[in-house]
């Protein structure tokens, strides 16, 4: 609508500027006729004034359709963030479990099964908050968890766990040291000096046999 007042608007604005003062034809024989200028000028100030009102509401109305785009832009973008539980496309399988179940004999059990699997798309984020009055000696802590999810599956419903750790990061199970559990036994005393072994001078009796290495470097006298 504002389109078609715009146009409508540039269309009026055209057909003012085109007014021109046109005179009558003169015939051949007819003597000459004095100008009117009064009735130019009257002409020409109709179209200044109508030409200036016609500016001023051609410019509210582009203000306006400006505006209204803005508007437009804003909204299509909520639009799209507003929901992700239909989304443009189905999302593809990329794993898939096969599960069979063995019962005794013909009768009639009903089993339980649950699946849990990581779902890259979603996150949540904790917030803290602590309310405490001046002077008091308590407080109250609150913890909100905001979750956001754009995996394309409906979530209506959905019991949602959270945990702090990365689960894409590996976890092993870690190794306990063992303990002795019992009473405590005092330290060993320290012996002192002992004597040396048997047989320890002769260990390095070849050595001493075989007399001083020769320096390197030296020259024998001829």
């Amino acid at each position: 609508a504002l389109r078609a007042r715009r146009d409508r608007q540039r269309g009026l604005i055209d057909e003012v500027a085109a007014l021109r003062p046109v005179p009558p034809p003169r015939a051949e024989d007819s003597p000459h006729r004095r100008t009117p200028v009064d009735a130019w000028l009257a002409l020409a100030e109709f179209v200044d004034a109508r030409l200036t009102a016609s500016h001023a509401r051609l410019r509210e109305i582009e203000e306006e359709l400006t505006h209204v785009r803005h508007e437009l832009d804003v909204a299509v973008d909520r639009l799209s963030r507003a929901s992700t539980d239909t989304p443009d496309a189905r999302s593809g399988t990329t794993l898939c479990a096969a599960v069979t179940l063995a019962g005794h004999g013909d009768a009639d059990v009903e089993v339980e099964v649950e699946v849990e699997y990581g779902v890259p798309g979603a996150v949540w984020v904790p917030a803290y908050r602590l309310a405490h009055r001046r002077g008091g000696s308590d407080g109250r802590l609150l913890l909100r968890a905001s979750v956001a999810q754009r995996t394309g599956e409906d979530w209506t419903g959905v019991r949602v766990s959270l945990a702090t750790a990365d689960l894409r990061r590996r976890a092993d199970v870690p190794r306990l040291r063992s303990i002795r559990i019992g009473r405590e036994q005092p330290a060993p005393a320290s012996s002192g000096w002992r004597q040396p072994p048997r047989g320890l001078d002769d260990l390095f009796g070849g050595y001493d046999a075989a007399g001083p290495q020769p320096k390197s470097g030296t020259a024998t006298p001829a």
